[in-house]
């Protein structure tokens, strides 16, 4: 029997054609079903966006209710979830009776300030804050920053009053000022005005008032001035554990402190804290000379005028400070007077807050107190409780 070398190459043929149709069918199928698939993850991309969208405008509409646009848009480009969860702190911020839109500005504006807590005793500070070995650790504990939302970690916090805000920022500059750390104090004082700004401008979104914010802000640089020169604070900014010799140091010390607001760039600009500052400083002129007048009648008869630079009481010779025939300007009398403190001081130290009598000798032969003041080391050293006029 022979072989049917035509036969064999047909049915060859004829496999290899049935092979080749079940591929093209087998792709035609996949390419189909790819197409399907392709087809349905670009339905469920486009539902996906189209619901993100709804959800976008959904949320920005309920956001307008309580934020800026300028906020709306912050709030967006940190995502939906941010701002699903936006929506739920304003509505719950909002129900509690507080600004949203103040609230969201004020913590952001605060959540870099690092919590410390409530300290009254200066030591009390210099330990806390600095260490026994009065290294100034305050960089261990700044807070890094946080957004209106996210939960604050167990060491950081955001403030969301302003008094707890500036309570703790009056304690840092206070410790930076017993450090002598300048490079703190200048950064402390440019973030301060910022949360200050935030404060008399939006509030803190709790509706206090603006009085009250201004009490607020006045309490704070009290805080921060004060521990800084040995003083201890009570909660209101009063001062504690004074005793009757410390009222020319008081004097002094509060003149000091209306100095540093008037002369607070960002302040000068501000009616009531400079009205606040101005009646400071009348108020401490009026205590300087009380309590010169108080030290000079605590000497006794007979020793008025006899220096006592131990105890902080001085006494000066300006003979010739008064010249009914010729008097002197305010500015001749002030500059007279001064070149006798500078001749004093070239052989005596006066102390800050010491007690200082001008003394010049009358017709009579009798030396008479002239003026009456406080020595204070602000500005290089001046003369408080005498208006040169």
């Amino acid at each position: 029997m022979g072989f049917n070398i035509g036969g064999f190459l047909g049915g060859v043929s004829e496999g290899v054609n049935d092979a080749i149709l079940r591929e093209e069918e087998r792709l035609d199928e996949k390419l189909t079903m790819n197409r399907q698939e392709a087809s349905l993850q670009r339905r469920d991309k486009n539902k996906e966006r189209l619901r993100k969208e709804v959800l976008l405008e959904e949320l920005t509409e309920q956001l307008g209710m309580y934020h800026t646009e300028e906020q709306v848009a912050e709030m967006a480009g940190k995502g939906l979830g941010a701002m699903k969860q936006f929506a739920v702190t304003s509505q719950t911020a909002f129900a509690a009776g507080r600004d949203p839109s103040a609230a969201y500005n004020w913590a952001n504006t605060t959540a870099n300030l690092a919590p410390v807590a409530p300290l009254t005793s200066t030591q009390q500070l210099r330990t806390k804050l600095t260490g026994e070995s009065g290294r100034d650790d305050l960089e261990q504990t700044t807070i890094k920053p946080t957004s209106f939302l996210k939960k604050p970690q167990k060491t950081y916090k955001t403030f969301d009053t302003t008094d707890k805000a500036f309570d703790n920022l009056a304690q840092q500059i206070a410790a930076a000022t017993i450090n002598k750390d300048t490079k703190k104090i200048a950064e402390l004082t440019a973030y301060k005005n910022e949360i200050v700004k935030q404060a008399l401008t939006f509030g803190d979104g709790s509706g206090a008032s603006k009085d009250a914010t201004y009490t607020s802000v006045i309490n704070m640089e009290r805080k921060a001035f004060f521990p800084g020169r040995n003083y201890s604070l009570g909660v209101e900014g009063d001062m504690l554990d004074l005793t009757s010799g410390d009222g020319g140091r008081v004097a002094v010390d509060n003149y000091g402190f209306a100095f540093s607001l008037a002369s607070n760039s960002y302040y000068k600009n501000d009616k009531k804290i400079m009205a606040h500052a101005q009646s400071t400083a009348r108020q401490a002129m009026q205590d300087a000379r009380s309590f010169a007048d108080t030290q000079y009648n605590n000497r006794g008869e007979g020793r008025y005028f006899e220096p006592d630079p131990s105890r902080n009481y001085h006494v000066i010779d300006v003979s010739g400070l008064s010249r009914p025939d010729n008097p002197m300007t305010g500015a001749e009398k002030k500059s007279f007077m001064n070149g006798k403190i500078a001749e004093y001081r070239k052989t005596n130290k006066i102390g800050h807050g010491s007690a200082i009598i001008f003394k010049e000798t009358n017709q009579n032969n009798q030396s008479v107190a002239s003026q009456k003041g406080v020595w204070t080391n602000y500005g290089g050293g001046q003369f408080i409780g005498y208006n040169f006029k």
